[in-house]
């Protein structure tokens, strides 16, 4: 979960939907715009950078943008967050949050969590939903500041009732562990559904994982399937390994060894434990790969390297000559 967070708490919320407002089709940014979508990030910046020094809040934080990001110019945090700054400066939400998070990373300013926090809070003022997803998981989690689940539950509330995917998905997390209130399959799955269509993958894994074992919504090993595979596409690794599970025992999917292998792989490559003990096995039993001990041995070391048991026990076995093949079980793809 902890990883999934991450990826979902610091979103740098580039949402500029309103931006073009005050912009004429025939205007500079207008035309730096199209330019920006046909991905001609030099052009882009030429339109941008003149009415950003003019003073334009919109066209400041769109140049940090391609400076954050290095599109058109080389990579320069410290760039971006002077854009940043100057957009925040005149109020402007979207640049309130990115710096917001710039300040939680120390990443082109001096790292402070308390003015990460004050701007995202002027950002989730103005009803702007990625900084109301940031502040909730602040308080959620007790980020520098004192750990508040309903307010952290309200923000993210207020962010998905504006149809962000990340707040819908964090809601469903919170339904789903009981974090300051009762836990609610039900409720949980209904998040993760809404964020899972907005294509959050660890959303669709972890709605692929009820409908898997029945809880809150009734038990449907092919939907599960159907959302696995949607994550393991992204290239989720937790759902790439039960995706291959599943092949590998034919469930929600027509058995298939070779799609085990290769989801498997694509996850073990990612250094997924699981998926690499399961690979070995494979290669122990000769189960949609060639049989071969030496590569069997190979990703169960990885497995037992980052504290797999059931790899440790199999390691162990093998040094020891006691490794019998023919006893041996895949694990379970319930997650």
């Amino acid at each position: 979960m902890r990883g999934t967070w991450q990826k979902i708490s610091w979103t740098l919320g580039l949402t500029v939907a309103g931006c073009l407002a005050s912009w004429s089709c025939s205007s500079p940014g207008h035309s730096a715009w199209k330019a920006n979508h046909q991905q001609e990030f030099n052009a882009a910046l030429a339109g941008w950078l003149p009415l950003a020094e003019e003073g334009d809040a919109d066209a400041q934080f769109l140049v940090g943008t391609l400076y954050e990001q290095g599109k058109g110019v080389p990579l320069d945090d410290a760039v971006a967050a002077y854009w940043y700054r100057r957009s925040a400066f005149q109020d402007y939400p979207p640049a309130q949050n990115n710096l917001g998070l710039m300040y939680f990373e120390g990443r082109g300013v001096e790292r402070s969590s308390e003015k990460g926090v004050e701007l995202y809070a002027k950002a989730a003022s103005s009803g702007f939903a990625p900084a109301q997803c940031n502040l909730g998981i602040v308080y959620l989690y007790g980020k520098s500041v004192p750990q508040d689940y309903e307010k952290g539950r309200k923000l993210l509330r207020a962010s998905a009732d504006q149809a962000d995917p990340k707040a819908q998905r964090m809601l469903g997390w919170i339904y789903h562990q009981g974090l300051g209130v009762e836990q609610n399959f039900s409720k949980a799955a209904h998040w993760y559904h809404m964020a899972a269509d907005q294509g959050v993958a660890s959303a669709q894994f972890q709605l692929g994982s009820l409908y898997l074992q029945g809880r809150g919504v009734p038990q449907n090993v092919e939907l599960a399937a159907i959302r696995f595979e949607q994550a393991a596409f992204q290239g989720l690794a937790t759902a790439q390994t039960v995706l291959g599970l599943l092949y590998l025992e034919g469930r929600g999917v027509v058995q298939d060894e070779a799609q085990a292998v290769t989801w498997l792989r694509q996850a073990a490559d990612q250094g997924a434990a699981l998926a690499q003990y399961n690979l070995g096995l494979l290669y122990v039993k000769g189960i949609g790969v060639p049989k071969d001990m030496q590569e069997a041995s190979r990703w169960l070391q990885q497995a037992a390297n980052q504290g797999l048991p059931q790899a440790k026990e199999k390691i162990d076995l093998m040094r020891r000559g006691q490794f019998r093949p023919e006893a041996i079980r895949s694990s379970s793809a319930t997650p």
